[in-house]
């Protein structure tokens, strides 16, 4: 899986609430280092990455918003989030990062 050009990004409210400004991060497992997901994660770069919105998450590969999301560990927990929008918090150490490009508007 790669990110290219291609990559749809989505711009609605929560991407313009945050200055229309984005970056694609790559999740992975940490024990394994096995790419599980694209994350679309909208703002400023930097700061902690305690949870992925479902409906921020690019590749999809099967993902059941009611059971936890794992990889060779359980890495996050399904929560509903305050504004009623369904997401993973996600367990520190048990997955990693790494960033793409910025994209803007």
């Amino acid at each position: 899986m790669i990110v290219s050009k291609k990559t749809k990004i989505k711009r609605d409210k929560y991407f313009r609430a945050r200055d229309s400004c984005t970056r694609i991060l790559k999740i992975r497992c940490a024990k394994c280092n096995k790419l599980l997901f694209l994350y679309q994660k909208d703002g400023k770069p930097g700061g902690w990455l305690k949870r992925c919105y479902l409906n921020r998450i690019i590749s999809k590969k099967g993902f059941d918003s009611s059971k936890p999301l794992r990889g060779c560990e359980i890495i996050g927990i399904p929560v509903d989030y305050k504004d009623g929008r369904k997401a993973f918090k996600l367990i520190r150490s048990k997955f990693k990062r790494s960033y793409g490009d910025p994209v803007s508007q």
